[in-house]
């Protein structure tokens, strides 16, 4: 099977070989980006949902808090909890 790729990759010119292991090792980089960023996703929704997450992040919580989208469509900033703003620009934000 690798003699049968060799020679497939043998009638290529120089070019297209370069063209081709630079799009190979893109692939390689994308497909290590994916899972990290799979991997990242419960983490960073499990640290959002936690109950003491305004009392160990305020900072955080408060920049969360400040994009929150649900602040585009809210004029009175008394409808939602500061929570619900919180979790809902997190899920934006990832």
């Amino acid at each position: 099977m690798i003699n049968t790729f060799f020679k497939s990759i043998s009638f290529l010119d120089k070019k297209l070989k370069r063209k081709m292991i630079f799009i190979f090792l893109i692939i390689i980089f994308t497909m290590l980006i994916e899972t990290f960023s799979i991997a990242l996703i419960i983490p960073a929704i499990s640290l959002i949902l936690d109950n003491d997450f305004f009392l160990n992040f305020p900072k955080l919580s408060n920049i969360l808090y400040f994009y929150s989208p649900l602040n585009l469509f809210d004029n009175s900033n008394n409808s939602f909890e500061k929570n619900t703003y919180v979790l809902v620009s997190g899920m934006f934000f990832l």
